[in-house]
């Protein structure tokens, strides 16, 4: 049997590329072109990679990472875009590969998540994307019904938990979490902001009402992305153009996922005021002799990049996201959603047919 070769992920842009090799010679193929520190076709299964595509004998390579999947089954991750992976797939042609064009059936999940891998904005959520691509969800909803049909209810009313679980997750692959940054004037924001983002992006002045507009910025939180925002300090004001930065703050406020409060270290704060807000006790080398951040505060001093490492681990325990084991399913798409609520529904009034109906939708191109 000829090795197959061939690119999972969809044309366009995204963080990386993913080409498949499956053959019984599918590792031994690779392993002539990959150049790591030991012979990959040694590789156990799960084992991943690093090292770099060597496209002839004489190319310096590029880095990319493989992956033996299972039995007859290759992955090697390179730059995204198109050149990169079509020169993979050229390179094992040239050495026997069959190239295959076609795609994943329409129907599958397994097509839609390709077509958001293009789109991923960082290599976690790639991570993820290529999981839903390999056919995480079908896997889950076999086992489902296997568990229907042996009237384990308890079991699947779990596991359809878990699914739901992920939701928030899934609305925020390929948007960004909005996270954005308030409190008084001259508090500290926009230096907490240049700090968050290792450069600086907003300007940092002692006068109260520098931010008149929202400045915003891309970045990765826990590999998560994350745009965020920093806003006019939030005061009551006679200057027209202040004013107009203040309300443009108040209405970031009203959609952002996650609130970063800020005031300077030494006021009153009270945690909890904002609901679901992350508390930060700005300039905390100016505090006053003997201080001490109350509990539910972060003291931060910017400038000294203080509290930066805990302001960034509190802002991802805000995302409310569950850790994720390697293969494990995260629907795409609220219908789906919609669809795991209804079997969850189906199951408490012992509808197994009605589960089972709303299970099997799941794996539709649409919600229909």
């Amino acid at each position: 049997m000829s090795t197959e070769v061939r690119v999972l992920t969809a044309a366009g842009r995204g963080a990386i590329a993913v080409v498949e090799a499956v053959g019984p010679e599918a590792a031994e193929i690779i392993a002539e072109r990959f150049e790591g520190s030991t012979p990959f076709n040694a590789a156990p299964l799960g084992s991943i990679r690093f090292g770099r595509w060597r496209r002839d004998e004489s190319s310096v390579g590029e880095e990319v990472v493989a992956v033996r999947t299972a039995p007859g089954r290759v992955e090697v991750h390179c730059h995204g875009g198109s050149a990169a992976p079509a020169a993979i797939v050229r390179s094992l042609v040239e050495l026997g590969a069959i190239a295959r064009a076609e795609r994943l059936p329409p129907s599958s999940p397994a097509e839609e998540a390709l077509r958001w891998l293009a789109q991923a904005p960082t290599e976690r959520v790639a991570g993820v994307l290529l999981d839903q691509a390999a056919g995480a969800l079908e896997a889950v909803v076999e086992t489902l019904l296997s568990d229907l049909a042996r009237d384990d209810l308890s079991k699947a009313r779990d596991s359809i938990h878990q699914l739901l679980s992920r939701e928030r997750l899934a609305s925020r692959l390929v948007t960004p979490w909005r996270v954005v940054v308030t409190g008084r004037p001259n508090v500290g924001k926009s230096a907490l902001v240049n700090a968050l983002l290792g450069y600086e992006r907003a300007i940092v002045f002692d006068l109260p009402g520098t931010t008149r507009d929202i400045v915003t910025a891309s970045t990765a939180i826990g590999g998560w992305p994350v745009t965020l925002a920093d806003t006019a300090g939030l005061r009551a004001t006679d200057d027209p153009l202040e004013a107009a930065g203040v309300g443009l703050a108040r209405e970031a406020l009203a959609t952002a996922d996650i609130v970063v409060a800020v005031e300077e270290a030494g006021v009153e704060i009270e945690p909890g005021a904002e609901e679901g807000a992350v508390y930060v006790a700005s300039k905390a080398d100016l505090a006053p002799s003997g201080w001490r951040a109350p509990a539910g505060v972060i003291a931060t001093c910017a400038p000294r990049g203080e509290g930066i490492p805990e302001l960034l681990a509190a802002i991802e325990r805000s995302m409310g996201v569950t850790p994720l084991e390697l293969g494990e399913a995260v629907p795409l798409g609220a219908w789906r959603y919609q669809r795991l609520r209804a079997a969850g529904e189906a199951l408490d009034r012992h509808d197994r047919a009605a589960a089972e109906a709303s299970l099997r939708a799941l794996l539709a191109p649409v919600g229909l």
